[in-house]
């Protein structure tokens, strides 16, 4: 399964767990775990990662369905959601808090890994 895969066909956002220095997004059955710095975009603003009101504008992501995803690999990985907000993850290897930047736990399929190379 890729990436995008694993991502597009799922149910709304139902949960964000902030963890002691990640994040996970929590689609019912598949959990997003991120490892590295990200920003929240809605159509009035932009929240940079840690900035204030970044773990508001997460949470604000719940009850959405993703629209698309847009990954390169070593880059980014772009997810915009019903409501036109768009999450992304800056996959640049110097932006990882661990030596993972981020994981996809989905029910029944393999787990994906981005590591920093």
């Amino acid at each position: 399964m890729t990436v995008v895969a694993a991502l597009i066909d799922n149910e709304p956002l139902s949960q964000v767990v902030f963890v002691h220095d990640y994040v996970q997004l929590v689609f019912q059955d598949t959990t997003l775990s991120v490892y590295c710095s990200m920003s929240v975009a809605s159509p009035r603003d932009r929240i940079g990662w840690r900035g204030p009101g970044w773990c508001d504008a997460l949470v604000a992501l719940i009850g959405q369905s993703v629209n698309s995803v847009d990954y390169l690999p070593r880059d980014h990985l772009r997810i915009t959601f019903s409501d036109a907000s768009v999450l992304r993850l800056c996959l640049l290897a110097s932006r990882a808090t661990s030596d993972e930047l981020f994981k996809i736990d989905r029910l029944g399929s393999p787990t994906i890994v981005e590591q920093v190379a």
